[in-house]
């Protein structure tokens, strides 16, 4: 899965939650401020509905005063028309009938006038003789009006709407009294008027209005003590007239503590607010002492409901709005984020791509920086790592040809080694064999010669000159054995013990050619001594066989040293101190020859020279001992030399098959 798409499937869903968290934050949060700001709002409509039905109520009693004063003036005038149309004589048929017509044009009622009795004499309503009596009891009404006929100044009596008692019509009644002589002067009005101006801006009607028109569906208007005083439904429905106790209680509260309060309750909202002291009038007692009375306590209070439903529609509205918003603000978030990964990704892609080029061992890749930023950087890095590892690989690819070549140098030394070292075996072992033999030669010879030491003692001084010239040569050969160890140090045993065995071989044939010569200038000497000489002539003959025995192997052991010289090529800088070593040997045997000369020369007998013998048949034996231990010495040195070739010669085996494998994993880079 591409990193674009695992960042889409991350950031997409993320936004999503964080935008639908935030939707829902904001409905819950909306819809508590609506609902909020609706408490806020009935609270204040509420009020305003309080104030309202006091303004009507004013308006509705302002209305109805205007009424009575106009009633009082007309009644005033109609009292002067009487007055003036008496004192002019005019008949009461015709009075009678200007008050009709006075009836029909100002909208008046009727029209009564009384006598100073009481007695009504004029009267439009068409019944004649209404008497008006003081007692309440008989007249509740009526009997009101009678203080007028005592009155000495002009007075006026104003009623409001009630059932008159004549036949039970709701009417208002004005009475004045008579402006000549005592009289009652009354208009009436029919009470159905007032409740139509009273249907057109009283409170009732604006309740009606307001749940017809508005969001609140339910107005009730409570007395201090909770009394419904007057109630609007939307639908009319007079059954939820009576209170609920949720509602009593919120009413009680509010009156209590004269303030408004809201509650929610599932479809609506519940508020109710104080009317104060001026909202209701008490009836029948004026205004102005109404108004006297007035105080800001609480005289009864307002409950209303209002619809949610609305506030629902606006939030569904605000909801769908906010819907929408956010499928906007995904898509553009998705567009912006596929931009935003596309443009970041597009270097991170050519860096995959090189990566796997690299991967695959295309090292001729080539990555730009794009920019200075991580991503900038990475792909710089990435082509400095690139440039690194192409200049390694072509340097690793041409060291690896060098050291191939090196291992098959490496490889054939080591089996030229290998065949040296199995030659120098073989030929170690032919010479430890023809050792052992000169070892028993030498042993048989010294045996012989001890037998002849016996015979020989008149030639003791000049053997023991031999033998301190010998002990010279053995000083050399000491020095010999010194230098073959220098020898083994650089080319190992091998060189060392072919050295040592080159000097004995190089000792014992010069002792066997001078035990040649000495044998020969025996047997001339017993020629020479006749028949005394025959013994000596026979033992030099004897010795002459042994000399030439031992030559003969020396030659043999000296052809073997050659091969193991040839095998030893590498010693030639230490053969040329041998060298020198020999020639000093050479020198000090030169000497010890003059020796032996002047002995042969000054002794007549053989004794002497015999000892001579005797004494180098012992350094002969000597030697061979030593030639056979270093011989066993350079077996066991060829063995472990050889151990080490075959050693070398795997580990070479190994290094060339780490070598084709490294080619083999190096040779898939392609390099520039």
């Amino acid at each position: 899965m591409r990193f674009q798409t695992q960042l889409l499937r991350v950031v997409l869903p993320l936004l999503a939650l964080s935008i639908l968290g935030s939707i829902t934050a904001m409905a819950l949060y909306s819809r508590d401020a609506m609902l909020d700001q609706a408490g806020r709002d009935g609270q204040l409509l509420a009020s305003v509905i309080g104030r309202s039905i006091e303004v009507s109520q004013r308006v509705e009693r302002g209305s109805e005063n205007i009424v009575s004063m106009d009633m009082v003036a007309s009644a005033k005038i109609i009292s002067q028309f009487v007055a003036v149309a008496e004192q002019c004589k005019v008949p009461s048929n015709e009075i009678a009938d200007r008050l009709t017509t006075m009836v029909s044009e100002d909208g008046l009622s009727e029209i009564l006038v009384t006598d100073a009795n009481g007695k009504a004499y004029l009267d439009t309503s068409g019944q004649r003789g209404f008497q008006f009596l003081p007692d309440p009891k008989v007249q509740p009404q009526a009997s009101q009006f009678y203080r007028l006929l005592s009155a000495k100044t002009p007075q006026s009596v104003v009623q409001g709407v009630i059932p008159r008692e004549v036949d039970g019509k709701p009417y208002k009644y004005v009475g004045v009294s008579g402006v000549d002589h005592p009289r009652i002067v009354q208009v009436g009005l029919d009470g159905s008027m007032l409740d139509v101006l009273n249907q057109s801006i009283g409170v009732q009607q604006l309740l009606d209005h307001m749940v017809n028109e508005t969001v609140i569906f339910r107005i009730w208007v409570v007395d201090i003590g909770g009394r419904v005083q007057q109630f609007a439904d939307d639908e009319g429905d007079m059954s939820h007239r009576a209170l609920s106790d949720q509602d009593f209680t919120l009413l009680s509260d509010v009156i209590n503590q004269a303030n408004a309060k809201s509650r929610l309750n599932g479809d609506h909202i519940s508020v109710a607010a104080p009317l104060m002291a001026s909202a209701h009038l008490d009836e029948g007692v004026s205004e102005a002492a109404q108004s006297s009375r007035m105080t800001d306590s609480v005289r009864g209070a307002i409950l209303i409901h209002m619809s949610t439903g609305a506030l629902e529609e606006l939030l569904y509205r605000e909801l769908g709005i906010a819907s929408l918003t956010s499928v906007l603000s995904l898509v553009l978030g998705f567009l912006v984020l596929t931009g935003f990964t596309r443009r970041v990704l597009a270097p991170v892609g050519e860096a995959v791509d090189a990566a796997e080029q690299v991967a695959a061992g295309d090292l001729s890749v080539k990555l730009k920086g794009h920019g200075s930023d991580e991503i900038g950087k990475l792909n710089s890095a990435l082509a400095r790592m690139v440039s690194h590892l192409n200049s390694l690989i072509g340097e690793v690819q041409h060291s690896t040809g060098h050291l191939a070549q090196t291992v098959v140098q490496l490889s054939e030394m080591s089996r030229n080694q290998g065949e040296g070292a199995t030659r120098l075996s073989l030929a170690t072992n032919e010479i430890a064999a023809a050792t052992q033999q000169i070892s028993a030669t030498s042993d048989e010879l010294l045996n012989t010669m001890t037998s002849v030491t016996h015979v020989t003692n008149e030639t003791s001084q000049l053997a023991n000159e031999g033998q301190e010239s010998l002990g010279r040569m053995e000083a050399v050969m000491r020095d010999l054995v010194d230098a073959s160890s220098s020898v083994s140090r650089r080319l190992g045993m091998i060189a060392e013990r072919t050295e040592i065995i080159a000097s004995v071989t190089t000792t014992i044939t010069k002792i066997a050619d001078q035990t040649n010569l000495l044998s020969l200038n025996a047997s001339m000497e017993a020629d020479k001594a006749g028949e005394y000489g025959v013994g000596f002539a026979v033992l030099a003959r004897e010795i002459r066989r042994l000399a030439d025995q031992t030559a003969l192997a020396t030659l043999d052991i000296e052809q073997m040293v050659q091969e193991m010289k040839d095998a030893v090529s590498g010693g030639v800088s230490e053969m040329r101190r041998f060298a020198e070593k020999v020639d000093r040997s050479v020198k000090d045997t030169q000497e010890s020859n003059g020796r032996f000369s002047e002995i042969l020369d000054r002794v007549r007998f053989m004794l002497p020279r015999f000892a001579e013998v005797h004494e180098s048949m012992r350094s002969q034996s000597s030697g061979a001992r030593q030639i056979r231990d270093a011989m066993e010495g350079l077996k066991d040195t060829a063995q472990s030399t050889q151990a080490s070739v075959r050693a070398m010669s795997d580990a070479t085996q190994q290094l060339e098959g780490a070598i084709e494998s490294l080619k083999k994993e190096v040779s898939i880079f392609r390099v520039q």
